[in-house]
């Protein structure tokens, strides 16, 4: 950056500016629109960036301290070269702040796959075994009653039992139902990230990253948690019910009276 603070010569004075076809800043201006693009789409034009530095170099000796234009006809070239300098500074801090920002993006969505992934393997484990052996304990009990094996059980048992049956069959199915979309589309989401993430990321599909998941997994990763809580609050409200229909019928649960 002290190499740009050239001074003008007097001699450049009232010149004017080179045409573009001859302009050294249009020619800068032109090399960082195939590095910006290439870089965009994820290629680190590390080579073309470095001769381009190069030659901002040379022209600098050349105009400055050995007084030799790029062109023997009379234009400000010392202002054009200021003016391509500065083109060329703006466009690496650009790049510069950019690329820290593109690589803390890659950094976030990989930890969320992986925290993500495993987190929804484990939890689906864990809580499909916990709601298999209550639905299933509640279901060995109703059938108990239902299978004769109970003798002379009163109308309010075989009632209970006939519900809890049906309802921890549901509760069942919907827990499934929702795991098995939660830990599928999961799956597929945490590959297709991690495949736009690996080697040289295009900025606009690591930016399309959050728009995706918002569209295509958000509503179903809704209807997988309205299934699976679903199914806890209609085995809850069955035992619930359960337990008035037991509490207002005459048998063995009859609270005895004072």
């Amino acid at each position: 950056m002290a190499k740009a603070q050239q001074k003008v010569s007097p001699a450049a004075a009232g010149l004017s500016l080179p045409p573009d076809e001859i302009s050294f800043r249009k020619h800068v201006e032109d090399q960082w629109k195939g590095i910006l693009s290439s870089w965009k789409r994820g290629w680190a034009a590390d080579t073309t960036l470095d001769a381009l530095e190069n030659t901002i170099e040379f022209n600098r000796v050349k105009i400055f301290e050995e007084k030799q234009p790029l062109d023997p006809r009379l234009f400000d070239w010392e202002l054009d070269w200021l003016q391509a300098k500065n083109v060329h500074s703006y466009n690496v801090d650009l790049v510069r702040n950019h690329k820290k920002h593109i690589d803390d993006l890659k950094v976030l969505w990989l930890e969320w796959s992986n925290r993500n992934y495993d987190y929804i393997r484990e939890i689906s484990i864990e809580a499909l075994r916990s709601m298999v052996l209550v639905n299933g304990a509640a279901i060995i009990a109703a059938l108990t009653v239902l299978s004769g094996q109970i003798d002379h059980p009163w109308s309010a048992a075989v009632l209970v039992a006939k519900l809890t049956v049906f309802t921890s069959v549901v509760s069942l199915l919907m827990i499934a139902a929702g795991h098995a979309l939660l830990f599928q589309r999961v799956g597929d989401v945490t590959g297709r990230v991690r495949g736009v993430l690996i080697g040289n990321t295009k900025h606009h599909k690591l930016y399309a990253v959050g728009r995706y998941l918002r569209r295509y997994v958000d509503p179903q990763i809704g209807m997988a948690n309205i299934l699976i809580y679903g199914s806890i609050i209609v085995f809850g409200m069955s035992a619930l019910i359960c337990s008035f229909i037991l509490l207002g019928s005459s048998g063995p649960s009859v609270i005895p009276s004072a």
